[in-house]
C-alpha cells in the first residue's frame, strides 16, 4: 500500500492552463514551465524568494534532454532563451487583466516569469506563484464560496464544453496521431526552426497526422524518420524545401537514398554538382 505521506512536495496546476496559449506551443514550452514550477523555493530561503529559482541555459538544457533510443536529444541554447521570452512576454501582446495565465487565442497575455542576470545564471521569479500555489484560492477548497452559484458555473462550464467538443470531433475527426507521432511532428518543427527561427506556427495536430501515416502505411519506423529530418535540415538544399511534414512525406524515399549513398560534407566541386542534380531531381523534368 502506498505511503499516504509522499516526500518531495507538490505543485498546484489550475486549469486555467488549459485556456493558456502555451498550449498551442511545442511541448517543451509545457516542459520548461512545469520544470521551473517543480524548482522554484516553496518558501523564502536565503536570498530567494517563494516563487524564485536560481537556475542558467545550461541546466535547463540538461533537464529537458531526453533519449531517442540510445541518442540523446538536448535543445540549443537558442530554443531554450526562445521560451523564456515567451513565457517573459506570452505572444507579444501587451498585458491585460487575467495574471500569469493568458488565454488560448491570445486576447490577453500577462508575463508567466521575470527574469535577472546573476552571476554564472539567471534568477527567475514565477509571477503570481502565491496565487496559483496556494489551495484555497481554488474553486471547491473555499468554505466561502456559494454552492449555488458554484453548481450553476459548472452547469454552465460542462454545456460550453460540449459544444466544443462536438465541434473538434468534426473538425478532428481524420486526425489521429499518438504522443510519439507528435513528438517526432515537434522535432522537425525544432529543426526547421534552427535554420529558420521566424518560421510560423503550424498545424502540428496535422503534421503528427501525416507522421503517424508514415510509419502505418508508408512503413517507416519513427527513429528512421528522425535521422532523415536531421539529415535533410542539415542539407543544404534540402532545407529550403522540407518544410511540412506533408513535404517531408512525399520526398522521403529521395532523401532517404541520397542520405545514405554519400556524406554529408563534400567537396565545393562535388557540392555544386550535387546540388545542381538534387535541383532536377526535385523539380523533375519540364
Amino acid at each position: 500500500m502506498l505511503n499516504s505521506n509522499i516526500p518531495g512536495g507538490y505543485i498546484l496546476l489550475s486549469r486555467k492552463l488549459l485556456q493558456n496559449g502555451i498550449m498551442e506551443k511545442p511541448p517543451l514550452y509545457f516542459k520548461v514551465w512545469v520544470w521551473l514550477l517543480l524548482n522554484a523555493q516553496h518558501k523564502d530561503f536565503g536570498v530567494l524568494k517563494r516563487g524564485q529559482i536560481r537556475t542558467s541555459i545550461p541546466e535547463i538544457q540538461k533537464a529537458m534532454t531526453y533519449k531517442v533510443g540510445y541518442r540523446e536529444e538536448k535543445p540549443s541554447r537558442k530554443q531554450i532563451w526562445g521560451i523564456l521570452n515567451w513565457l517573459r512576454n506570452p505572444d507579444g501582446l501587451q498585458p491585460l487583466r487575467n495574471p500569469h495565465e493568458g488565454t488560448m487565442k491570445g486576447t490577453t497575455a500577462e508575463p508567466m516569469i521575470e527574469t535577472v542576470k546573476v552571476t554564472h545564471g539567471l534568477v527567475i521569479t514565477i509571477c503570481n506563484y502565491s496565487i496559483y500555489q496556494d489551495p484555497k484560492n481554488y474553486e471547491g477548497n473555499n468554505d466561502s464560496n456559494n454552492e449555488g452559484t458554484t453548481r450553476e458555473q459548472r452547469r454552465e462550464q460542462m454545456g460550453n464544453n460540449n459544444n466544443k467538443n462536438d465541434k473538434n470531433d468534426k473538425n478532428d475527426k481524420k486526425v489521429i496521431y499518438s504522443p510519439d507521432h507528435l513528438a517526432v511532428a515537434e522535432h522537425l518543427l525544432i529543426r526547421i526552426r534552427e535554420n529558420k527561427p521566424d518560421f510560423k506556427e503550424p498545424n502540428l495536430k496535422q503534421w503528427a497526422n501525416t507522421i503517424r501515416l508514415m510509419e502505418e502505411r508508408d512503413n517507416r519506423s519513427l527513429e528512421r524518420i528522425r535521422e532523415v529530418i536531421d539529415w535533410c535540415q542539415r542539407d543544404e538544399f534540402w532545407q529550403s524545401n522540407i518544410l511540412s511534414a506533408d513535404k517531408l512525406r512525399k520526398q522521403f524515399d529521395k532523401l532517404e537514398i541520397q542520405m545514405n549513398r554519400r556524406p554529408h560534407k563534400s567537396s565545393n566541386l562535388n557540392g555544386i554538382r550535387d546540388e545542381t542534380a538534387r535541383t532536377l531531381d526535385y523539380y523533375g523534368k519540364m
